[in-house]
């Protein structure tokens, strides 16, 4: 009888297409640019609001509609991690609840909205540039 203790099978070989699906979802996310001392960093950055889990979901979701094979989690985080150059990023400062609901409306809306707010700030100001005036010249009077 001979001692099989460390020798295992082959494990089973993924077919190329599918691991190259997984690569092309992963070349698909939209990335962030580089500011200051990342601009030099050959990494990429993604939106740091998802995690590689939330990005296997997303892949497996879109595999199924599409009825095609999919990798699991194991491979697509060894996939990401070793073969893509990627990093998540979070803003340094949250943004307030009003920029994020700007930052989720359509374009459409943003610019009615900014037209909005700019009549808005223009109104302010005008009612500052009337309480100067009375106030120079109630000041005028003593």
């Amino acid at each position: 009888m001979t001692d099989n203790r460390g020798r295992h099978g082959k494990p089973p070989k993924i077919n190329d297409n599918i691991k190259e699906g997984a690569k092309q979802f992963i070349d698909s996310i939209p990335k962030i640019k580089s500011h200051y001392t990342r601009a030099h960093s050959r990494r990429t950055f993604i939106d740091g609001s998802k995690t590689i889990s939330d990005l296997h979901h997303d892949y497996v979701e879109i595999c199924k509609e599409k009825t095609v094979p999919f990798i699991n989690y194991v491979m697509f985080y060894r996939i990401f991690t070793q073969e893509h150059s990627i990093s998540f990023i979070t803003p340094k400062k949250d943004m307030c609840d009003v920029c994020e609901a700007f930052k989720n409306l359509s374009p459409k809306e943003k610019k009615l909205k900014r037209t909005l707010m700019k009549n808005i700030m223009n109104r302010r100001g005008y009612h500052d540039k009337r309480k100067k005036k009375t106030r120079r010249t109630a000041s005028m009077r003593i």
